[in-house]
This record gives structure tokens, C-alpha cells and sequence, in this order.
């Protein structure tokens, strides 16, 4: 269940993390054309691309993701600008002058269209599912290797033991769409993690060494998001946040279902007991 949102002034955090994703997107399609790679000799060229993609992005962004420009709009478009410059003067300087890593594909769907990829069918020990997404950005190097990114416009990052943990699927889940439909007998999917706009850094990190199925971390993250499934068909729904936020509280502040949640009325509770802060 979703609540329906009224049109408010001004961009929220799922709408900002959208527009950031947008102009990532138009800019490394546009470089996927001009065979354009990011490194240090291309990153004045780049820079140049990022903002006409901004000026291709901006315009309709109030329409698209549903919000009404406030007298900050002019200022947030520059602030956005300058946040995703950074990102790939950061991109192309760890690069240096030979990329690896070169863009190959952007929003890369599975079981999400009627053409391409339909849905990856995961085989697991106590559940098999079959999963839809969208995969942010897929990097190919000379070899057809693969390189799995998802961007994240948030600061929560994800450690090695967070991925064993379970509480951080998506790369090891990606990693197996990419492998599945994108990489071939001669190739593999070498790298999955997140890359966080604000800080530029990776986290939930998996390099991959043979198949993904192969990978010890990779297999067993696969098994614990087996197991959710497995819960989840069983009837059994935990409240347990994987990361509260600042303060311990949960994700109460920001969900409609808050006045339900036994972990949030759990974490008022004991807030006004003088139990948090």
C-alpha cells in the first residue's frame, strides 16, 4: 500500500534522489554514444555533457516527479549541478588516464517491459522467487567483464557485514540479473556495489571472483533473501528496521504506517522514558 501524495512546493528526498538518477542517466547514455570513457583527459567533455543534460532534465522535472517549484528551484538546480560535477571529476580522476570501466547500459530492466529481459528466477533453499528491477548503470571492460552500480543519493552506507547480515540485497541481486542476461561464456560480472552521490563512495561492495553463485558472500545473501521470501509466504512479518536512524528511532518519521508499527510505537515509548537521546 502506498498513500497518495498531495503536489507540495519543493523537492523531497525520493523526488531529489530521482532528478539525480535522471541526469546520471541522460549524461552516461549520452557518453555510451560518443564511446566517450571517464577519465582524467575527458573530464572537461564530460562536464560539458552533464550540463546539457541537466538542460534537458530540468525543465520538466516539476511535472515528471510531481512537485511545485519553490523561489529555491533556480538555487537547487545549481546545487544539483555542482553535487553531480563533483561526482565525475571524482569518476574520472579515480580512473586516471585509462578507464577500465567503460558505460554500456543505463536502467537496465528485467521482467519490468514486455521486450528484453523478463524475470530473474531465483533458485534458493527454502524459497525460489522471481525478481523484477531496474539496475542503475552497467560498466563493461575490454574483456565483456561487467561492472554493477546502483546509485544512492542517501548517507547510509553498507559494510561487508551488513551484506552477511542480509540487510543489503540489492548488489548481490543485480549481480545475478547482470550475470543472467548481460555477460556470456567468456565473461562475467566482476564488481557490484552501491556509489553514494553525496559522498562518492562505494559501499555493499561484492568482487566477484568466478559466477556469482560461486561467491561464498554472494550465495549466502542470496540464501538469506530466499529465506525473507520464505517468511513472507509464510505469514511472518518482523517491524525490525535493519539500520534505526539517528537517536535509535526507526523509519517512523518518514512512513505513513507509522501509528501501526510496533517497532515505532516501541521507539516513542522509550524515547519519552528518557530512553533515547
Amino acid at each position: 500500500l502506498k498513500a497518495l501524495q498531495d503536489t507540495e512546493e519543493g523537492l523531497d528526498a525520493m523526488q531529489r534522489g530521482s532528478l539525480l538518477h535522471a541526469i546520471l542517466e541522460e549524461m552516461y547514455k549520452r557518453l555510451t554514444r560518443l564511446e566517450i570513457a571517464p577519465t582524467q583527459d575527458s573530464v572537461e567533455t564530460i562536464l560539458g555533457q552533464l550540463e546539457a543534460s541537466c538542460a534537458v532534465v530540468f525543465p520538466s522535472a516539476p511535472q515528471r516527479y510531481g512537485f511545485r517549484p519553490s523561489p529555491l528551484w533556480e538555487y537547487e538546480q545549481k546545487e544539483l549541478l555542482r553535487l553531480l560535477r563533483a561526482l565525475v571529476v571524482w569518476e574520472c580522476e579515480e580512473n586516471g588516464s585509462d578507464a577500465r570501466f567503460r558505460p554500456y547500459l543505463q536502467e537496465a530492466g528485467f521482467g519490468i517491459r514486455e521486450s528484453g529481459p523478463q524475470p530473474l528466477a531465483v533458485m534458493g533453499e527454502k524459497a525460489q522467487f522471481r525478481l523484477r528491477g531496474l539496475i542503475d548503470r552497467i560498466d563493461r571492460d575490454p574483456a565483456g567483464n561487467l561492472r554493477v552500480i546502483d546509485y544512492k543519493s542517501g548517507s547510509t552506507t553498507w559494510s561487508p557485514n551488513d551484506l552477511k547480515k542480509g540487510l543489503a540485497l540489492q548488489t548481490t541481486l543485480y549481480a545475478l540479473a547482470a550475470e543472467r542476461f548481460w555477460s556470456n561464456d567468456e565473461s562475467r560480472v566482476a564488481e557490484s556495489h552501491y556509489w553514494h552521490i553525496p559522498s562518492r563512495e562505494a559501499s555493499g561492495s561484492l568482487k566477484i571472483s568466478a559466477c556469482v553463485t560461486q561467491d561464498e558472500l554472494a550465495d549466502a545473501i542470496i540464501q538469506q533473501a530466499a529465506w525473507n521470501i520464505f517468511q513472507i509466504r509464510s505469514g511472518v512479518f518482523p517491524s525490525a528496521p535493519g539500520k534505526p536512524v539517528q537517536g535509535g528511532m526507526s523509519c517512523n518519521s518518514r512512513c505513513d504506517f507509522a501509528p501501526i508499527c510496533r517497532v515505532s510505537r516501541l521507539s516513542i515509548g522509550k524515547a519519552r522514558r528518557g530512553g533515547l537521546g
